[in-house]
């Protein structure tokens, strides 16, 4: 892979969009995002031609957690949020794509960069609800205060951080966590889970390598707890491979595993289904 390819995390985003565009042509797509292949523009191609070592992996978990947090969505807005802060909002069409109540409030935030990019490309198509888009780094605390002092007259908001928060450092996890949980408006927070049985498989060294200006640097020895020290309990986990399931969507192994585990007993196998998935926190 050229070392220039993922110059920047924000480069990750139209790598996730180019797969969001692969599973739109496929004839029984587990989701329609009409808007992902302008988006992921050429450099979506060309990011996952050049991480073919590990993209087969990164394209199931992308479309497993696109159905999973679409599904977490129309639940809890259903139960009453009225507001999504989308942390790192990358290219996400979910305010175009799913059919959200038009009195709800999406704020996205992201890099100028993305931000502009967003607004070019969207700009002729009218979203579903109330959406506003800030450019900002929200790891900085006084443009995240000016952010969550926006919020306005919301009453229950979802904060939504999908496939941003591992690649944040921790002490910037914790202080997010910290002025997040102040905010009594926030009711949940989504964000991703890992056990650590996971970590050597993300540290791999081909993958490091590929993707060193966009490394994960979150391995706690326990999520929860590293949550829980912050503030926050998780009130629910869904794991990935319990949702590909139902999906029949097979996770991609290497030919050996393939066949070896059917043969592994249930209750290992469902081990190993808990090993990467979603977080819906709640303050403590």
């Amino acid at each position: 892979m050229s070392k220039s390819i993922i110059s920047h995390v924000t480069d990750t985003a139209y790598w996730v969009a180019q797969f969001r565009a692969q599973e739109q042509d496929r004839e029984e797509p587990l989701f329609v995002d009409p808007y992902a292949h302008d988006l992921a523009g050429a450099l979506g191609p060309r990011i996952v031609a050049a991480t073919q070592k590990f993209s087969q992996y990164t394209q199931w978990s992308v479309l497993v957690r696109t159905v999973l947090i679409d599904r977490l969505l129309e639940r809890l807005v259903a139960e009453g949020v009225d507001a999504v802060l989308n942390l790192g909002s990358g290219l996400d069409t979910r305010p175009y794509r799913m059919d959200l109540p038009a009195t709800l409030e999406w704020i996205e935030v992201d890099y100028p960069s993305v931000v502009e990019h967003m607004n070019r490309a969207m700009a002729g198509e009218t979203p579903h609800c109330r959406l506003r888009r800030v450019a900002a780094d929200f790891c900085d605390p006084h443009a995240r205060s000016q952010i969550l002092a926006s919020l306005g007259d919301s009453k229950k908001v979802l904060v939504l951080a999908e496939g941003v928060i591992p690649y944040l450092e921790p002490e910037d996890i914790r202080s997010l966590a910290a002025d997040l949980r102040v905010c009594t408006k926030i009711a949940y927070w989504i964000t991703e889970y890992f056990d650590p049985r996971a970590y050597r498989h993300l540290r791999d060294i081909a993958r490091e390598a590929d993707m060193k200006e966009a490394a994960f640097k979150l391995y706690p020895e326990s999520y929860y707890e590293f949550y829980a020290d912050c503030g926050w309990r998780a009130q629910e986990t869904i794991f990935n491979l319990d949702l590909a399931r139902e999906l029949k969507l097979k996770p991609p192994l290497p030919p050996l595993a393939k066949l070896i585990y059917p043969l592994i007993p249930r209750k290992l196998q469902d081990k190993l289904v808990r090993i990467s998935g979603y977080l819906l926190l709640e303050p403590k």
